[in-house]
């Protein structure tokens, strides 16, 4: 179909018939005769009352030659609607019809407009059989194609795309086939798919304004507010009296900016386009006033809109009851009750039956106060009603005229049936004009005004579960909210149903944007009020209450300001303010009466309410305890006052709380004791009484028994789970299972026990119970086993049985296609992926993940708040997900960097992203963007020490070793005991020199922490302390302590092989130093004896190192092992296995330094040093810090011993600035020195190295007090002499050569 005729079906499908006749009339002006458009001008003339001249435009299309169907068809449509019917004409041209069937072949063009005539005059049969005739004719016929299509449509074929498939496969741009599938694929609530073909029809036909009015239509179902409205203006910018356009700017402005005299406006101004461009046009008056009249929360501007409007339908149609009902609905919601009746009444006595007529009427009479009529009325409607299933309407009147009589219990049952069908009713129906129907707007603030005006009030013992009442309601308002969420009345009534469930943050929140909308609202601010009080915030309520005074004086009158003024000075511990305020409520005259009828046990149902009455009494003992007043007196009257009442109870546990703060236990168990089984409070009570025996007489028992009475006597779903929880908490979950499973049995709808005995089977470590019991819930298809199936995939994850878990996640995932998206959807494809990651489906795991988010992203669209808040957390750790997949198994950095930032934007405080993304510019070895980002991390957030961490191991790459220490001591000084930043803590002071800093941090961590020396953590770290000041004895015992743990035997078995292997650190394979000190033949033996054993002890450890798989470090590790043996074919062997790694890690640096090592001991130097040359040339790295150590101290060995101190040098001074404690450099320093004869600058090397062996060792002693005596420093000379005795008494040389030389160059003459 062209796109002319699409406009033309899509307005007859509305009904908007003037509009098909101007729009024919127009295109007629230029297209002179055109067949087709006089056809359809000639059906707009039926449809609007003017056959006769539909008659003789028809007459010219007779002998068309694809008219032989269908001027015989339209004819004999016109004539039926005719005033008068001429009955020889309709034969005469069913005979012509006939003779003109049987003798013409018609063209399958024919076919198809008959076709599409018959779908839009309602005759379906006949139409499907045309079109299909045309099909036989030509199978590419692509109008036929979409006429199936509509009529399958058009006839609930929610799922059935096939006709318009077939279509666009045709051709790929027919606008009837894209139309249809958008049309379908937005019934499906595919709304982003739908959007996205809706685009794709005005890209191609930018003209085509019913393209603009249904993606207008899509966006209001998918909650897009904000776009609705640009779509909007655009389309009004286009055609400025498009009545669409401007239905939706009063819906935008009623619905989104709460702004009704805006509203009023745009109404007026789409009443008088109606007017103009389809008169006549009543069913578009009804369906307009019937949306806006329950949009409006009884706004008198609109309602007025609405009564004109509709004044004017019946004017045109005024037999017509529908209408007249209409009317004086509208009178009602205006408070005009008189006019409302004689509405009801005048549509009553045209139509008997109608049920709205009789309905007006019941409720006309309810809210009169003619209650006996209107129960009579009521009990006729209900009788009538039941032959056509439940109704809202009928629940509602019966909960009106049971709470105007008094019943409570009848009043609150009937509530919360009229609630729940009200949410069922709603439930699969997706926003539109006619969701606004059924659900209706006004019913459900109604029953939200009934519940919250006067569920304060009761003072009985109710008979229905108030709690599941309270979250009735609560999801009555979130389905108002979602429909209507500018609603200033819904926004307040949510914020003080989520500050009575316990959720007082969200409540502000939405008490901020009532506010936002209308500043007037001083109901609003007492709330806020009410609200700051739960938050502690007690000025801001005070200045709350100031807002709500100013806006409205007479809340000066009501019992509720004087309450919560007076909490708010009691908050303050302004108690002197507290007590004129409350003696101020008590002259209140209500008040005084409202006593005195609690006194003499009458009814009261009046404002204040019984309940106000005693916290005002509750309120005065706490002013007067904080006073320091005795409050007996007070409390004793309130008792003999409340006696009797359920009131009375608060009392009697507010003296048990007095008697608990006297120290009196046994005296408050008592009192709270007396409170019975049927009474209120009781379980709060039972509840204080368990707190006493658990935390006061630590009677585990007491606490249990508590809970297991109420059951007892209380036996609901409520209680049952006190007692299962308790017997949680005392540890001893098998009776916990017992209560659950009874629970379950008494209760089986409510799946929360199935929950409950698998999350305790699971904290049991009984996974197969756990597993089987979430099976057998899940078993009994119950409407919340997609929480147990959720539950049961999580589990199965954490047992790392993924394909298991992915198969649950599948069937849940099954069960909620084609629902509403959801965020347990979206938890389920969540779970999927990480199961795809550890099964190694990469593609799986991202497809998931990308699922999950995209429903949390439409879900976000539609929140705000803390609830938005947390939803951005859930897309940012799905991000985080992402990144990690893309960065660990696609390597494809970027992409994980781009999503680790969309993670951080989403949520700003999520560290893990933050963290994860400088470790990615780790790796990426962009130290500085890494530097940058970790920085900005711990200035926002300080206490997180993984940041910290990271950001001093960033620094320590970049040798700002200082820095990098201020970081490690922040995280020690909040937890001391972190051993693993203690450890690379240590290893930095080594590097600074200031390891004297390090004892007291142990001193602490013994103080703070309990049993800190059994833990491997810490002997590991005191042996790295002790190894780095050369304590070998002692740091050798530390090591051994741990080397058997988990997490720190393989570092200190580690430091064990090297201590063994090399003790005094010497350079392996080095010569320069050797042969500079003679020793005794005797010592040479014991070292060669010491060193074998230590060989022998480092192939024993190295074999306690884990050898499958063999690490890189344990080979190396074995590699020195041979190297020490300095024998020919160990060291062949060494070298061997070292080239094997180095042909796979080109530069392992530890594998270049034991093959330089073995070709020193070999005598091959030019080989080691051309190995030793590319590590000099390589940057230092943690990593491998000490190894480039040991290679640059190396190749200066070769430089020393070739004579080239200059390039040693060099090489010395890098080691010296990475590492200050590095003694065989500071040696090496001194040797050189020593070899250029400047004696003062190489006992200041000297020196160095000789305190960091903590002057122990004999050698650096020995060449220290010699360059002193060649620097003339006698005196030091001697000194040094004399500790090198002391520990070493037979030293060679030194006295006879130094000490003895050093003495007699300072004797005087």
């Amino acid at each position: 179909m062209d796109e002319n005729q699409a406009y033309i079906s899509y307005y007859l499908s509305k009904k908007w018939y003037h509009h098909v006749l101007s729009f024919c009339e127009l295109k007629l002006k230029k297209l002179l005769g055109e067949p087709i458009l006089t056809l359809w001008k000639a059906v707009a003339l039926v449809h609007t009352g003017n056959p006769t001249l539909a008659i003789q435009e028809l007459s010219v299309l007779e002998d068309k030659r694809d008219f032989v169907h269908i001027w015989h068809l339209a004819m004999l449509f016109a004539h039926q609607n005719c005033k008068f019917i001429d009955h020889e004409a309709i034969q005469a041209i069913q005979a012509k019809y006939t003779i003109a069937s049987t003798n013409a072949n018609p063209s399958d063009k024919a076919f198809t407009i008959a076709g599409v005539f018959c779908w839009h005059v309602g005759n379906q049969p006949e139409a499907i059989k045309f079109f299909k005739q045309a099909l036989n004719k030509n199978p590419n016929n692509i109008s036929a194609l979409s006429g199936l299509g509509w009529i399958e449509l058009l006839g609930d074929g929610y799922d059935k795309t096939t006709w318009f498939e077939k279509a666009l496969e045709k051709s790929m741009r027919d606008i009837e086939g894209m139309f249809g599938k958008m049309l379908i694929l937005k019934r499906q609530r595919k709304y982003t798919a739908s959007l996205d073909v809706c685009n794709r029809i005005i890209a191609y036909y930018p003209t085509f304004i019913p393209a603009y009015v249904e993606k207008m239509y899509t966006q209001l179902e998918n909650g897009l507010w904000n776009e609705l409205l640009d779509s909007c203006h655009s389309l009004i910018a286009m055609s400025p009296d498009n009545l669409d356009g401007l239905k939706m700017l009063v819906w935008h402005e009623i619905c989104w900016e709460g702004s009704y005299s805006a509203a009023s406006n745009h109404l007026e101004t789409l009443f008088k386009a109606i007017d103009r461009l389809e008169p006549g046009n009543t069913e578009l008056l009804y369906e307009i006033t019937q949306t806006f009249g329950r949009l409006c929360n009884r706004n008198d501007m609109i309602l007025s809109q609405c009564q004109l409007i509709m004044n004017k339908a019946i004017k045109m149609k005024p037999n017509n009851a529908n209408y007249l009902t209409e009317l004086g609905y509208i009178y009602f919601l205006k408070g005009d009750l008189d006019n409302s009746k004689a509405m009801y009444q005048n549509a009553s006595s045209l139509d008997p039956q109608n049920l709205d007529a009789l309905e007006g009427t019941v409720r006309w009479l309810i809210f009169s106060s003619q209650l006996q009529m209107a129960s009579e009325q009521l009990e006729m409607y209900n009788e009538i009603q039941r032959n056509f299933g439940e109704s809202v309407s009928i629940s509602y009147l019966n909960s009106a005229l049971a709470l105007r009589k008094s019943n409570t219990n009848q009043w609150l049952l009937y509530l919360k049936e009229c609630a729940q069908l009200q949410l069922k009713n709603t439930k699969d129906i997706s926003i539109s004009p006619t969701f606004y129907h059924i659900c209706n707007p006004e019913t459900l603030l109604s029953i939200v005004r009934d519940y919250m005006d006067h569920i304060g009030f009761i003072n009985v013992e109710l008979n229905v579960d108030h709690n599941e009442l309270q979250q009735l309601v609560r999801d009555l308002l979130q389905l108002l909210l979602k429909i209507v969420p500018g609603s200033t009345e819904a926004l307040y009534y949510s914020a003080k149903t989520n500050l009575t469930l316990g959720n007082p943050i969200l409540a502000e929140k939405q008490l901020e944007e009532c506010i936002a909308k209308n500043k007037s609202n001083f109901k609003a601010f007492i709330l806020l009020a009410e609200i700051n009080c739960e938050n502690q915030n007690f000025k801001g309520g005070l200045s709350a209450l100031e807002m709500a005074l100013s806006f409205d004086f007479h809340i000066r009158h009501e019992c509720n300001f004087f309450l919560l003024k007076t909490r708010c000075f009691i908050g303050l511990k302004e108690y002197d303010n507290a007590l004129t305020v409350l003696n101020s409520s008590f002259n209140l005259p209500n008040v005084k009466e409202a006593i005195k009828a609690i006194d003499f046990h009458k009814e009261w149902n009046k404002s204040p309410t019984v309940a106000q009455v005693g916290q005002m009494y509750l309120f005065r003992m706490e002013a007067e305890a904080g006073l320091n007043m005795d409050i007996e007196k007070i409390m004793e009257e309130a008792l003999r006052l409340f006696k009797g009442t359920p009131n009375e109870n608060i009392f009697i546990i507010t003296k048990g709380k007095e008697s608990l703060k006297r120290n009196d236990i046994q005296g408050a168990l008592d009192i709270l004791g007396s409170i019975k089984p049927d009474e209120m409070n009781y379980l709060e009570a039972r509840s204080l009484m368990a707190d006493i025996y658990l935390n006061h007489k630590k009677d585990r028992k007491g606490f249990a028994e508590c809970f297991r009475e109420v059951v007892e006597r209380r036996p609901t779903v409520e209680s049952c789970i006190l007692l299962g929880d308790a017997y949680i908490k005392i540890t001893e979950p098998e009776e916990a299972i017992k209560v659950y499973q009874s629970a379950y049995n008494a209760y089986p709808t409510y799946t929360v026990f199935v929950s409950k005995i698998g999350k305790t089977y699971t904290m049991m470590h009984e996974y197969s119970k756990a597993i089987a019991y979430y099976k057998t819930g899940i078993s009994a298809n119950t409407s919340e086993k997609r929480n147990l199936q959720y539950e049961l995939a999580y589990l199965l994850q954490k047992m790392k049985k993924y394909e298991d878990s992915n198969d649950v996640v599948d069937d849940a995932l099954e069960d909620v296609k084609g629902q509403t998206a959801s965020e347990l959807e979206s938890k389920l494809f969540f779970i999927k992926g990480m199961n795809s990651v550890h099964l190694g489906l990469t593609d799986e795991s991202s497809t998931a993940f990308m699922q999950s988010k995209e429903i949390l992203s439409r879900l976000l669209m539609k929140e705000s708040g803390p609830e938005a808040q947390k939803i951005r957390s859930e897309i940012a750790d799905v991000c985080y997900q992402m990144a990690l997949v893309a960065e660990n198994n696609s390597k494809d950095y970027d992409r994980a960097s781009a999503y680790y930032n969309e993670a951080s934007q989403y949520d700003s405080n999520h560290i893990k992203s933050l963290v994860a993304l400088g470790k990615l510019q780790i790796k990426q070895n962009n130290l500085p963007a890494a530097q940058s980002q970790l920085t900005n991390l711990v200035q926002l957030h300080p206490e997180s020490t993984e940041a910290s961490l990271i950001l001093a191991d960033v620094l320590c790459e970049k040798s700002s070793f200082q820095l990098a220490l201020f970081h490690y001591r922040q995280i020690l000084d909040q937890y001391p005991s972190n051993y693993e930043v203690l450890a690379n803590y240590i290893d930095l002071c080594r590097r600074m020199n200031t390891l004297k800093d390090i004892p007291k941090f142990f001193e602490i961590s013994d103080k703070k922490t309990l049993h800190t020396k059994l833990s491997a953590g810490y002997h590991y770290c005191k042996g790295l302390y002790l190894r780095f000041i050369n304590n070998l004895n002692e740091s050798l015992k530390e090591f051994a302590i741990c080397r058997r743990d988990g997490t720190w035997g393989v570092r200190a078995l580690y430091h064990l092989i090297e201590i063994f292997l090399n003790p005094g650190e010497e350079t392996l394979g080095g010569e320069a130093l050797e042969g500079a000190i003679e020793t005794s033949q005797s010592t040479a033996d014991l070292n060669a004896d010491t060193d074998l054993m230590g060989i022998l002890t480092a192939d024993k450890l190295i074999k306690e190192l884990p050898q499958n798989p063999k690490s890189l470090k344990t080979q190396i590790l074995e590699c020195h092992a041979l190297l020490s043996t300095k024998q020919t074919t160990e060291i062949e062997k060494a070298i061997t296995i070292q080239m094997e790694i180095l042909n796979t890690e080109r530069d392992y640096i530890p594998a270049i330094y034991g093959t330089s090592v073995a070709f020193m001991l070999l005598k091959q130097t030019p080989r080691a040093r051309n190995q030793l040359k590319r590590v000099s040339k390589m940057e230092w790295t943690r990593e491998f810090g000490d190894d480039i150590e040991k290679c640059w101290l190396l190749l200066a060995d070769i430089y020393i011993q070739g004579g080239k101190y200059d390039l040693a040098t060099e090489l010395l001074r890098k080691v010296t600035t990475v590492n200050l404690s590095c003694s065989k450099a500071w040696e090496y320093l001194g040797f050189i020195m020593e070899k250029e004869q400047s004696y003062k600058d190489a006992a200041d090397y000297y020196l160095k190295c000789w305190d960091l062996y903590r002057q122990q060792n004999p050698s650096i002693g020995y060449k220290l007090a010699f360059n002193y005596l060649k620097a003339k420093r006698f005196t030091d000379a001697i000194d040094i002499c004399h500790l090198v005795l002391n520990h070493v008494p037979d030293y060679p040389k030194i006295k006879s050569e130094i000490l003895d030389k050093s003495r007699a160059s300072i004797r005087f003459p």
